[in-house]
């Protein structure tokens, strides 16, 4: 999944429980991410964070079992 570049923040559980979402390439206008942003999204196995995110709270991938690979920004 590609977002678009006009989306700035993802509140809690934007993401969650989607089962059928495997990757997600996040814009660099995205500066924040909220509590458990992908829990249990169980098919869930690459994440591309932007550049202006500098903290991903513990929660947000709880759960995602298939996770292979999240690039981390590093200011994070």
């Amino acid at each position: 999944m590609v977002i678009p570049s006009t989306v700035r923040r993802f509140p809690d559980s934007s993401f969650g429980y989607n089962h059928n979402l495997t990757s997600i390439v996040m814009p660099p206008s995205v500066d924040y991410i909220g509590e458990f942003l992908f829990q249990s999204s169980v098919s869930l196995v690459n994440v591309v964070l932007p550049t202006n995110i500098t903290s991903i709270p513990d929660t947000a991938f709880s759960g995602c079992a298939s996770l292979l690979s999240i690039d981390i920004p590093s200011a994070v």
